[in-house]
C-alpha cells in the first residue's frame, strides 16, 4: 500500500473528516515515526509489530562489474518484526486465497 492509498482508505472510512486533515495527520504520523527511527528509538505497535534500527557491520564486498574488492562501511537499517496477531491474520488470509501450485510440465 502506498501513502496515497492509505490516505484514500482513511478518507473512505471516515467521510466526516476533511480530506486535508486526513492527509496532514497521516503525513505527520509517518514523519514522526521516521524521526524516531532516525534517532535510534524503537517503535512498538501492539498487535502489529516492532520497528527498530540495527547496525550492519562493515564488510568487504565485490564489485559485480569487475570483481574488485570494495569496503562497505557500517550502516544502519530498519528491521520489522511482525506481531502475533498480524502474523496470524496474514497466514489465515494466505491460506484462504492460495491454491496449490501446479507443477510445470517439462518439455
Amino acid at each position: 500500500m502506498k501513502k496515497t492509498e492509505l490516505i484514500r482508505w482513511v478518507q473512505d472510512r471516515h467521510p466526516e473528516l476533511p480530506p486535508r486533515d486526513v492527509e496532514m495527520a497521516i503525513r505527520e504520523i509517518l514523519s514522526y515515526l521516521a524521526d524516531c527511527l532516525a534517532d535510534g528509538d524503537r517503535i512498538e505497535v501492539r498487535d502489529f509489530g516492532v520497528f527498530e534500527t540495527r547496525l550492519r557491520p562493515a564488510r568487504k564486498a565485490r564489485n559485480p562489474r569487475n570483481g574488485s574488492a570494495v569496503a562497505v562501511p557500517d550502516q544502519y537499517y530498519v528491521h520489522f518484526r511482525p506481531g502475533t496477531l498480524l502474523r496470524k491474520q496474514v497466514q489465515e488470509t494466505y491460506l484462504q486465497t492460495s491454491t496449490p501450485a501446479k507443477k510445470k510440465a517439462r518439455r
